[in-house]
């Protein structure tokens, strides 16, 4: 079925069953599209559709319900249809995508009026419940795939580390640290290392403080390791604006080279519990008063951090239009930056 107009008709004859409609095959482009379709249909699609990218933004679209609407789902007929997909399923590139949650930020734009406490509750409260169901199943595949297998870049071998990881990254909200500081410690791959490094950092535990040291030691002569180990810390749940400052005092850091800068300052931005209160905010915009004579550019694309301002709970939203306001009452601001800026506070 072709959708090339503004209204369409498409009649099904000789059919026995009401068809579930299988939207946006092999789509590649972000397309937003509001469906009919039921949770039962979106269940079903999940599990049995041909077509991967079906099968991803279903899953999608569960997750994204489960999330902010658990009243409207049937979580039991969601965790069945998973349980299916986790021991029957072969492509396990497929079931890693199918089994990631939605980001923060992506359900911070489902929300009318992002509350960033409330969203992040929501989606631990969810992360808590599959590690409940499913840790077993999740310990049992990662033990098959965790093999010292030499290292390959084949299709087969880059889903079964991608999926292995995606497991890690649940068990260790279920306590398994010492089995992520193993993988860290032998690991004969980047991707399977900084998987275990991000995982660690992600909860408050007794191998942080190692691993990162040790993270440093190995690589600290490699430009974009180190970019990946800063963000990696901006980005660390007990991280606060106290812990930025001090990153932004090492002796790796500097205002003067964009990827550094955004691997902490970007990244911190997105560690949204930590960085949204006025001193997260008074960090960002005295970053980019500084950057206002020295990178403008780097600037302008960070105070686009506070674009959305108006969608956020009126408490954040006055303390970030604060901020845009003394950006804009800064001497001599660049025109990347004031460009920026006058569109956020325009009606």
């Amino acid at each position: 079925m072709v959708l090339d107009q503004n209204q369409k008709t498409f009649e099904f004859k000789d059919i026995q069953n009401e068809p579930t409609p299988s939207w946006l095959r092999g789509f590649s482009a972000p397309i937003k599209l509001t469906s009919n379709l039921n949770t039962e249909q979106k269940i079903f699609l999940c599990e049995h559709d041909t077509d991967a990218f079906s099968r991803w933004d279903n899953a999608q679209a569960l997750w994204s319900s489960l999330i902010l609407n658990p009243e409207q789902i049937d979580e039991g007929a969601l965790f069945s249809a998973f349980e299916n997909i986790l021991t029957k399923e072969t492509d396990n590139a497929l079931i890693s995508e199918l089994l990631t949650l939605p980001s923060e930020r992506l359900i911070h734009l489902q929300m009318d009026e992002i509350n960033i406490i409330e969203a992040k509750q929501k989606r631990e409260a969810v992360i808590d419940k599959i590690v409940q169901r499913f840790k077993p199943v999740l310990l049992s595949i990662y033990n098959r795939l965790n093999t010292a297998d030499v290292f390959e870049l084949t299709p087969g071998a880059v889903g079964n580390r991608s999926l292995k990881n995606t497991c890690l990254s649940y068990l260790v909200k279920a306590g398994e640290f010492d089995l992520a500081y193993h993988q860290f410690e032998s690991a004969n791959c980047m991707s399977d290392r900084l998987a275990a490094f991000n995982a660690l950092l992600s909860v408050d535990n007794s191998h942080q403080d190692h691993a990162i040291q040790q993270m440093f030691t190995l690589y600290q002569h490699d430009v974009q390791v180190m970019d990946k180990w800063f963000a990696a810390q901006a980005l660390a749940a007990e991280n606060g604006v106290d812990d930025i400052k001090q990153l932004m005092q090492h002796a790796l850091f500097s205002f003067n080279t964009p990827n550094r800068l955004r691997s902490v300052i970007g990244s911190f931005a997105s560690n949204f519990v930590q960085f949204h209160n006025q001193q997260g905010y008074e960090l960002l915009t005295e970053v980019i008063i500084k950057l206002n004579t020295s990178n403008p550019q780097i600037g302008a694309r960070l105070v686009s951090i506070y674009n959305h301002w108006k969608r956020y709970t009126p408490e954040l939203r006055e303390l970030q239009k604060q901020q845009l306001e003394a950006i804009l009452a800064t001497d001599d601001l660049s025109n990347d930056i004031f460009e920026i800026v006058q569109a956020a506070l325009a009606p």
